[in-house]
This record gives structure tokens, sequence and C-alpha cells, in this order.
């Protein structure tokens, strides 16, 4: 398309008073689009309507100038012809503008031009296109659309983790831990803690309810209700051996003081038989596979019977062979005084003492010491006797055989103490003259 130009032929009016000056033939050729400096601003100005021909070379050029012109622009621009030729004169100094000028319209030009491109009217086949793109563009926005619901009901019903699951894994991990520690509470013979812990980790397992569809969750807790199942049977089993070896404890302490008095041996006796039918419970009835399973603890206590028979013998030695052989001894020593009635006094009072000892070979043994020597001592008397009577004794042998048969019996009535030689000594004694 030409450019537009302006008519070098036209000439400003001459100013009163002076002389007009020479004119000069200023060529203004403007681009496509330009701006006419005394017309008034338009938005556009269509390229086919820059150059009317139909109203001569010399008709006037309309330019509408873009908003954006700058305002120094139109302050020189906006002068009238005659400021323009005087501004010619000084084309020198002015040349720098105009060439601004020329620049700055070329740059709105080239807006112009592209605003009427976009704006220009589609035909069929780019509509068609466009439409396409656009139908292009919905149903990418659909695809897209639809894969974000398809995530989000994934990640809701498939990949989110359901608040109650949630809450149940955190359950089952401590019950797991809970598990752990039992563990160690039974190998350190805790048996009441780890009884406890198992009570609290069943009831936490039943207490949060489980989600139902939850397999995996589901045979969780049956793994762990099947653990706290099996570590509650060792907590027991520990609670048994524990109860034996107290039981046991208890029997093994009593065996030290055998010997003393204040033990009982047949209840100690009655006691090892039966936590040799029972070492679990001996208080309860006998209980041959408890007792199979403690084989070693009770095979222990059978063969301490023995002690406890060893024991008893050894009492019976202190309560009757002893107080005899004690008694015994003491009345040796009073018989050899001649003491009979002390010896068997002394006899009594150990009977009572002992009730369990049996005294009559010691009673037996005074009462025939009493009569042997009441017969020795009668003997002596006769035979004193028969001397002092006995015809042609010499008086002296006579006094001596008196005094000796008056004294025998003198020592029977003060020592033998036993009634029937006091009396017969007596009887005897009266006999003799003094």
């Amino acid at each position: 398309m030409a450019k537009p130009t302006r008519s070098s032929s036209r000439r400003a009016p001459a100013v009163k008073g002076k002389a007009a000056p020479p004119s000069d033939d200023i060529d203004v050729t403007l681009p496509e689009g330009s701006v006419d400096l005394n017309g008034p601003a338009q938005d556009e100005y269509p390229a086919d309507a820059m150059f009317d021909s139909s109203s001569g070379a010399n008709a006037p050029l309309t330019i509408e100038a873009d908003e954006g012109v700058d305002e120094a622009a139109q302050t020189v621009v906006s002068g009238n012809r005659a400021s323009q030729r005087r501004a010619s004169a000084k084309s020198s100094a002015k040349s720098g503008n105009r060439s601004s000028q020329r620049r700055s319209a070329s740059t709105k030009s080239a807006n112009i031009s592209a605003r009427s491109s976009a704006r220009r009217e589609l035909t069929p086949e780019e509509r068609i296109k466009a439409a396409k793109a656009r139908a292009a563009v919905m149903r990418m926005i659909s695809i897209v659309g639809f894969v974000a619901v398809v995530i989000v009901a994934l990640w809701y019903f498939v990949l989110r983790t359901d608040p109650r699951v949630e809450k149940y894994q955190g359950v089952l991990a401590s019950v797991d831990g809970a598990i752990t520690g039992i563990g160690f509470q039974i190998t350190n013979q805790q048996a009441d803690q780890a009884e406890a812990a198992i009570a609290q980790a069943t009831k936490d397992l039943d207490a949060t309810p489980c989600p139902e569809k939850n397999q995996e969750l589901l045979a969780r807790k049956a793994a762990d209700q099947a653990q706290l199942k099996d570590l509650a049977a060792k907590v027991d089993l520990l609670k048994r051996d524990m109860r034996v070896q107290s039981n046991k404890a208890i029997l093994v302490r009593q065996f030290k003081d055998l010997d003393n008095t204040a033990t009982d041996l047949d209840k100690l006796e009655a006691d090892v038989n039966a936590f040799i039918a029972n070492p679990a419970d001996p208080t309860a009835a006998a209980d041959k596979t408890i007792a199979d399973a403690y084989a070693t603890d009770t095979s222990d206590m059978q063969k301490r019977l023995s002690l406890i028979q060893s024991a008893r013998s050894r009492r019976l030695d202190i309560t009757t062979n002893a107080p005899v052989t004690d008694a015994r001894d003491q009345a040796t020593n009073l018989i050899k005084q001649d003491k009979y009635q002390d010896a068997l006094a002394l006899v009594d009072d150990l009977a009572r003492k002992n009730p369990n000892a049996k005294f009559d070979a010691v009673r037996g043994y005074v009462t025939d010491s009493a009569a042997d020597a009441w017969k020795n001592a009668k003997a002596e008397v006769e035979n004193a006797y028969a001397d002092y009577s006995a015809l042609g004794t010499a008086p002296d042998v006579r006094k001596d055989a008196l005094a000796k048969a008056r004294q025998i019996l003198h020592h029977v009535i003060d020592n033998y103490g036993i009634d029937d030689y006091v009396n017969q000594a007596k009887a005897e004694l009266a006999k003799y003259p003094e």
C-alpha cells in the first residue's frame, strides 16, 4: 500500500506586515497507520482508507492518532502551517524532531496493523479450525477433570487410611510392645506383673473395635490373641513352678530342725507325703500328672523321709533310753550307799518326766539290790549272833560279835528306807541285848 504524503505545493498564508519567507518544500512522508498531527485521534485507521483516490491527489490527508502518541510530539505538530514553515527555516535544528516523529509514527503504525490483523474477520476454514481447537481444549479439560475425580476417589476409597484402621494399628502396636515386655517378665519370674500385663493387653484388644473388613488387622489381632494365650499358659506354669519351689523350701527348712523337740516329726512326715502326692498344692487331692512333672523334687523329698525316721529313733533314744540310762547310773550310786528307797524315788521321778521311757528294769535293779543287801546283812547278823551265843567264846569275842550284829541292823534301819527291810531289821535288833 502506498504511503500517504503531504503535497509540497501548499503554502502557508502570508503574515501581515512581513514578507512571506521563502517556501521550503518539506516532504512529510508518513508510514502506514501513522498519525495526522492536525486531525483528531482515532483508534484505528484501515489500511484501505488511508488514501482516497477519488478525492484527488491534493485532497487533505486525515490520519487517526493513537492514544499513546507522545504529548511532546503532539505539541510540536499541533501548530498551524505557518509555524511549520517557520520551523522549516530552522530545519537543521528541527530535523532531529522530525526523525523522532517518524520513528514514533512507525511504531504506532505497527501496533495498529497488529490490532487490525487480530480483529480481522476469520475465514470459514479458520473458524472450523478454531472450533476444533476449542473442542480439543474442552475435551482435554474434561479428561483432566475425570482423571482428577478418579485420583480423588482412588485416594479416598483405596489409598487413604481409614481412621479406624489407624486407631487399631496403634492398639496393635501397643499390644505388640506389651507382648515383648511380658516375655521379659516371665524370664525374670515376675509372674504377677506378667499376668497383669496380659489382662491389660487383652482388654485393649477387645475395647477398641477392629474394622471387620480389614483382613490384615483381623489376622494380626488373632495372632496377638494367640500369643497372649500362650503367654498366659506360660505364666500359669511359672506360678505353679514358684509354688512348688516355695512348698519345697518350707519343708527343707523344717528338716534342719529335726532334732529340735519343737519339730513335730509326725506332721512333717505327713506334709512330705502330701508334697510328693501333689507338689503344687499339697492341701489338695493327689495329682499324678503334676507329681510326674516335678519328679525330681518329689524324689528328693522321698529320700528325706529316711531322715525323719532317723530323727525319730534319736528322739526315742533321747526320751526313753537316755533317761533310763541316766536313772540306772544315779540309782547305782545310791545303791552303793545302801539307799534303796532314795533310788526308787529317783526312778519314779524320772518316769514322771519321761513318760515314754521304760524304767521297770531300773526299778527291778534297785529292788533286787535291796533284797540282796538285806539278805547279806541278815546273814552277817546271824553269824555274829552265833559267835555271840557259842559256848566257850571269849568275852571279848562275844562282845565284838554282838556289837557287829547290832551295827548291821542299825545300818539297815537308817539307810535302806524300804519299810519291809527296816521293820525286819528292827525285829532282829530286839533279839540282841544291849
